[in-house]
């Protein structure tokens, strides 16, 4: 009413307070958008909350759905301890946080469906739920949206047989602190670029991370604990990628494969673990560096480090296998490419190749190798220097 009365002055001709009159306005407005944005409805099975569900209802997403239409503008919906189940999907449009209490907070599907939270907008927030459901997608960040967060999450069993998390076509998404254990498929992402994964933990998962990058922004992985995987931990397809300070434990095919990326930094993870084929496994890209990466394993790695069709790669400060380990049958093989860079790195227990390379316009300098008499310490093309 007093927005009202102010326009009617200043449509009648008294301008003398146009200015004054307008940031009034503006201040007022801006108030009510933070006002809707701090609404803020509970959700449970127990009196005191602003919605209370059916424990035996079958359809507890509705309710949920009904809450977020009373928040256009954005605001936060928190979910009780309880078990919530759902056999639709919810729609999240912008600027909703959606927050459960941890681990007691469970969220399951009576049927099949295609996604638990679908996200279209951006400025969301999905927190501290457990997801042990069997629907295609659990969150699905699909929608073009951007600056989107999924954090301490924890997904189980069979959560996601598609994707526990999809990412496509957004933005500076992030996934961050979840716990993703046993599931198929943990996070894809098929399109967009400049999503954060971090400080994530992957059990027992048979695809924790398979990501397509675009050409215009960074893919980044840091800072995620990989352990006792069926197959290759992080698979990156095209676009920039950054991948640091992970850990690579227990028995699993390959840490990080790459192919066709036009840039990569791989740096400080530690490659570690009863068996693993591979530690880095990269093809057909560009300009990248590999450095102060530790590859040690209770048993002989096959191929720390492989290469092919790389252009411009520098291998430097890593260290390759321990005496007291299994050690390393080939440090470093680039079977096809140019420019490529191996120095100061430490290879420990060679026992057939510290470097085996193919590669063009090469250098190799300052590398630390032990290794028994019979190893061949360094390949190069059908030159071999012992």
């Amino acid at each position: 009413m007093e927005i009202k009365k102010i326009l009617d002055s200043d449509i009648a001709g008294d301008y003398s307070k146009i200015n004054d009159n307008f940031e009034y306005i503006r201040k007022t407005l801006d108030s009510h958008y933070a006002s809707s944005q701090s609404t803020t409805i509970i959700i449970g099975f127990t009196g005191g909350c602003d919605v209370v569900l059916d424990p035996s209802a079958t359809g507890h997403n509705e309710q949920i759905s009904e809450a977020l239409v009373s928040l256009p503008l954005g605001g936060k919906i928190i979910l009780r301890e309880g078990t919530y189940s759902f056999n639709n999907s919810v729609s999240l449009s912008s600027n909703i946080i959606l927050e459960g209490m941890g681990n007691s907070t469970i969220i399951t599907t009576s049927n099949s469906i295609s996604a638990v939270f679908s996200v279209s907008g951006s400025n969301n927030k999905i927190a501290n739920v457990r997801f042990n459901t069997s629907s295609s997608n659990v969150i699905s960040l699909a929608g073009g949206g951007s600056y989107n967060i999924v954090e301490n999450c924890s997904f189980l069993l069979s959560s996601g047989t598609s994707g526990s998390i999809w990412l496509s076509s957004g933005r500076h998404d992030t996934i961050k602190g979840c716990v993703f254990e046993g599931v198929p498929t943990a996070i894809i992402i098929s399109s967009g670029d400049w999503h954060t994964i971090e400080g994530n933990r992957f059990i027992s998962c048979s695809s924790p991370i398979t990501s397509w990058g675009s050409s215009g922004g960074v893919t980044k992985i840091v800072n995620n604990k990989f352990e006792h995987l069926s197959s290759t931990a992080i698979s990156h397809h095209s676009g920039h990628l950054v991948a640091t300070s992970n850990t690579f434990s227990g028995s699993y095919s390959t840490g990080i494969s790459m192919s066709s990326v036009p840039s990569a930094i791989i740096a400080n993870n530690l490659f570690t673990g009863s068996s693993f084929s591979s530690g880095i496994c990269l093809s057909s890209s560009y300009n990248v560096t590999i450095a102060s990466n530790v590859f040690s394993s209770s048993s002989a790695i096959s191929t720390a480090i492989s290469a092919s069709s790389v252009n411009t790669i520098a291998i430097t400060g890593n260290v390759f296998g321990h005496t007291w380990s299994g050690g390393v049958s080939v440090g470093v093989s680039i079977s096809s490419g140019s420019k490529a860079n191996v120095s100061n790195n430490i290879f420990n227990n060679v026992l057939s190749h510290a470097l085996a390379t193919w590669a063009e316009n090469f250098t190799i300098s300052d590398n630390i190798i032990t290794a028994s008499s019979s190893s061949t310490l360094i390949h190069v093309g059908w030159i071999i220097v012992k």
